[in-house]
């Protein structure tokens, strides 16, 4: 097995949103700051949406 982590070279770190009906959606993103993701969550989902994460 290979590196793990925020460390792991050569792998993507994606952001995705599922919808209820089964829509799956998984985006790339370039970097992991708090400013980006935010700005990802609100432009892919509706507000009041129940959010599961990893905690991050």
């Amino acid at each position: 097995m290979g590196k793990r982590g925020w460390g792991a070279a050569g792998r993507v770190i994606v952001f995705g949103t599922l919808k209820r009906i089964g829509t799956l959606r998984v985006l790339p993103i370039p970097e992991r700051n708090h400013e980006y993701v935010i700005t990802l969550v609100k432009t892919n989902t509706k507000p009041r949406s129940l959010y599961f994460t990893d905690d991050w």
